[in-house]
């Protein structure tokens, strides 16, 4: 099952590299490309920022990180002097992985909008009491199992094709175009 974050913000939390995992060790070393001792920041999945609290001014790179994550595009001038400012107190490698990290927890909220969005609309069927009748059941199944290529001979297992003939489907229903 895909994780999908909760948060609207992720949880950083103060480490010592004694503290560190065996996990966060090996993601240090093969994704981040740098040893336990000179480590400055790492990320436990999508949602969870390790900061080193050993380094000089931790408190306020911290909060200078809490900034950054919560900025929602990279190209603006505020995120690039935050950036900027986060490089000067740490070094090239951090800046990276940081820009790494917020890249990944972008797409993770990303996710997580488009979530929400369909859990709204899905509550919105419900309370429309929205309902296919037996007969449409049929012809979604239909045509969802023919742009899956049920029936080819060999089989596509192509998802998205099924996807797409379902919702054209709708779509041509709901403009009066189908009967």
């Amino acid at each position: 099952m895909e994780h999908i974050t909760t948060k609207k913000e992720p949880d950083i939390i103060m480490v010592s590299p004694l503290e560190l995992t065996g996990r966060d060790v090996l993601r240090l070393k093969h994704e981040y490309e740098t040893e336990t001792d000179g480590f400055t920041i790492s990320s436990r999945g999508c949602d969870v920022i390790l900061l080193n609290k050993d380094i000089e001014g931790a408190e306020e790179i911290r909060a200078l990180v809490l900034n950054i994550m919560g900025r929602r595009y990279c190209d603006d001038s505020l995120t690039e002097k935050l950036l900027d400012e986060f490089e000067e107190r740490t070094d090239r490698a951090a800046y990276l992985a940081l820009f790494r990290i917020w890249h990944n927890w972008r797409e993770a909220r990303q996710q997580a909008d488009k979530k929400e969005r369909a859990e709204w609309y899905i509550r919105e069927f419900r309370n429309q009491r929205l309902s296919l009748s037996p007969k449409k059941k049929g012809m979604l199944q239909m045509l969802f199992n023919i742009g899956y290529g049920l029936y080819d001979g060999h089989h596509r297992c192509d998802f998205e094709t099924g996807q797409l003939y379902c919702y054209l489907y709708g779509y041509m229903c709901g403009k009066g175009l189908l009967k």
